[in-house]
C-alpha cells in the first residue's frame, strides 16, 4: 500500500489490520496514527520535506524494515532506541 505526492499524509490504516508494508512519500507526514499496529512489518517514509517525528514508531512491535532516504526527520535519534532483531 503506498502514498504518493500528497500534500499531507495522515496515515490511519487501524482498519486494516493485517497491512505488513507501507510506503508514503508527501511534503508533511504524520506517523502518530500508525503506532501500535499489529502487523506493520516494512515501512518507507521518503522524500518528506518537512521534519517528520519518528517516536511513533518505537509502538511498531513488529516493524523491522525502515527506509527514511531522502526526508527530514526531527528526532533521528530515536531510531537508535528501537528494538533491533536478529
Amino acid at each position: 500500500m503506498g502514498i504518493y505526492g500528497a500534500r499531507t499524509a495522515t496515515p490511519s490504516i487501524s482498519g486494516l489490520k493485517v497491512l505488513e508494508s507501507l510506503e508514503i512519500s508527501a511534503h508533511n507526514v504524520e506517523l502518530a496514527a500508525l503506532a501500535g499496529h499489529p502487523t506493520l512489518w516494512s515501512l518507507a517514509v521518503t522524500d518528506v520535506v518537512e521534519p517528520v517525528d519518528v517516536s511513533p514508531l518505537l509502538a511498531l512491535p513488529e516493524l523491522v524494515r525502515l527506509d527514511l532516504a531522502g526526508s527530514a526527520v526531527r528526532n533521528l535519534h530515536v531510531v537508535c532506541d528501537m528494538p533491533t532483531y536478529a
